[in-house]
């Protein structure tokens, strides 16, 4: 079973584990904004579920706005409809759930 959880250790660190093992992780940073640091994952499904996480918890935080400016993550950011901006790629949290998953 696949599953992504917060490293109660490190304070924007999310894990994802597959079973026992753990295969992949985000780091963001929470002030005004969600500023996506990093994503690592085994494909392109599970990197967009970690984003997906990573904005959730930002929207759990009532937090309206991510950023990116990794620019290896603006390909998976641009299927995400993310938009550009001086600060790299970023989304209004509330309208990327509003809009639902796109297919």
């Amino acid at each position: 079973m696949i599953r992504i959880l917060p490293n109660a250790e490190r304070d924007g660190e999310y894990v994802l584990w597959d079973g026992d093992v753990a295969c992949g992780k985000a780091l963001a940073r929470f002030d005004d904004r969600v500023h996506i640091l990093s994503v690592e994952a085994p494909d392109a499904l599970l990197a967009e579920g970690m984003v997906r996480a990573v904005l959730n918890a930002g929207r759990v935080r009532e937090i309206e706005h991510a950023v990116c400016a990794n620019e290896e993550l603006f390909p998976l950011l641009r299927h995400l409809e993310f938009t550009p901006c001086d600060e790299g790629m970023t989304v209004s949290i509330p309208d990327f759930f509003f809009r639902g998953c796109k297919g």
